[in-house]
């Protein structure tokens, strides 16, 4: 497979500033280029879940069980990755290749660990954590939540090893791989629902999600093999910073579990609304999570490797000009977007989804929250570029610190905004935590 490759940033003789930079808008527009691609797998794989289950109790089961898992494996896909990154540049400048590929062997090996114990306790905790996120559930359908939750489980743990391996290759800058390979996830989800719903129903969803996320585990460390050899699966914990990744990683973990958290309030609010509220949020979820999710695997892959690359080479200044450039260029990109789902919503939704067991009154209600969650994507954007250039400047514990001040926001505007507005009211609340949080990890690169 070709891949998007570029030398290092920092070698005897750097490139000039300009060229770094449109290099960079290259791999960004590629790689979401690749992204979408995978994302339009997942897209049909929900609309062929709308066309079977539409809004039913089944779905709003599915929906909340999968809540938890999927925030974990985003989480755990983001801590120890980011925190591989930087390690990995600053050590191939001190110690060489085969430093830096010490670190992401005990970036995988720490990973898969940190994984395993949190789901183990996520089970033996599921029954409480259950009655309080789902808690106006009823008994049948309060079981059928727990039961998927605990088998979905098995997809947090094998997808998020898969995005420690997936750093490695970024931090060499090697994206195609990373940016399709999440395809083989709903792909493989999707041919289980057709093939097995009459039988196992919505049970059919919960087992292709974590098949297809083995497979995926499987194919990057098939790629990392190539890139690195068996070395990179050989963890070497002593003299290659494993206690300052396990560190970082901990602390973007706990920071991006607290900002996690605004997710499970949001369902959790949203289970106490209406009937079928949790999954109209589902459904207008996987639309706006398309856009973000481009976002972070095309800014947050391609940009942090070069800012890492520059906070290592102690090029402050010119890091700082790098983030801001793909600033404006994220602004530029996502107020047009606002405005074209906001008045391409029903179409958008009628197209995506309305069939079978989806109709016309669904599709109006997933229109309406799409248009009021469209309105996160300027400034989530944007705090995606700030969080690298915080991540990259070594201020992690500043992101917990931004991420506790977003959680409280965010349950006081959902408290407030929910009762009046309902889920609209909840989605404001999520454009206005992330205006906030940008703003703050702003600040915090022109002080440091």
């Amino acid at each position: 497979m070709e891949t998007v490759s570029t030398a290092p940033l920092v070698s005897g003789s750097p490139a000039p500033r300009r060229s770094v930079f449109a290099l960079l808008l290259r791999c960004i527009t590629t790689i979401a280029g690749l992204s979408l691609a995978a994302k339009g797998l997942g897209f049909l794989r929900d609309a062929a879940a709308a066309a079977i289950f539409g809004t039913s109790d089944a779905m709003d089961a599915y929906v909340l069980a999968l809540s938890v898992p999927t925030l974990l494996a985003g989480l755990l896909g983001a801590a120890m990755p980011t925190a591989i990154i930087p390690a990995y540049a600053l050590a191939k400048r001190k110690g060489g290749s085969e430093s830096a590929v010490a670190v992401v062997a005990n970036g995988i090996f720490l990973q898969a660990m940190v994984a395993t114990g949190i789901c183990l306790l996520l089970a033996l905790l599921s029954q409480p954590l259950m009655q309080v996120v789902a808690g106006e559930f009823g008994g049948e359908k309060m079981q059928l939540c727990r039961n998927l939750f605990l088998l979905l489980l098995l997809f947090s743990i094998l997808y998020s090893i898969g995005n420690a391996a997936t750093a490695g290759l970024q931090a060499e800058k090697r994206f195609a791989l990373g940016a399709l390979a999440p395809a083989i996830v709903p792909l493989v989800a999707l041919v289980s629902l057709l093939l097995f719903h009459a039988s196992f129903g919505i049970y059919a969803m919960a087992f292709g999600l974590v098949l297809g996320s083995l497979v995926y585990l499987v194919v990057l460390s098939k790629g990392l093999l190539k890139e690195f050899g068996s070395s990179c699966f050989i963890p070497k914990f002593q003299g290659h910073g494993c206690g300052q990744l396990l560190r970082d990683s901990s602390l973007l973990l706990i920071g991006g579990a607290v900002f996690g958290g605004c997710v499970m309030i949001d369902v959790s609010i949203a289970s106490r609304l209406e009937p079928g509220t949790v999954a109209t949020f589902g459904y207008a979820d996987k639309v706006i999570g398309i856009v973000l999710s481009l976002a972070g695997v095309a800014l947050g892959q391609s940009l942090l490797p070069y800012l890492a690359d520059l906070s290592a080479a102690n090029d402050l200044p010119g890091l700082r000009k790098m983030g801001w450039k793909i600033s404006w260029a994220v602004i530029a990109v996502t107020i047009p977007m606002v405005l074209a789902l906001w008045f391409s919503a029903d179409l958008v939704t009628q197209l995506l989804f309305q069939r079978g067991e989806f109709d016309s009154s669904a599709t109006a209600r997933v229109a309406d929250a799409l248009r009021w969650g469209s309105l996160q994507f300027p400034a989530a954007a944007l705090g995606i570029v700030a969080s690298k250039m915080v991540v990259s400047m070594g201020g992690v514990r500043y992101m917990c610190v931004v991420s506790t001040i977003a959680l409280i926001a965010n349950f006081f505007l959902d408290v407030a905004l929910a009762p009046h507005f309902g889920l609209a009211g909840i989605l404001i609340a999520t454009a206005i935590v992330h205006a906030l949080s940008a703003g703050l990890l702003f600040l915090k690169t022109l002080r440091s």
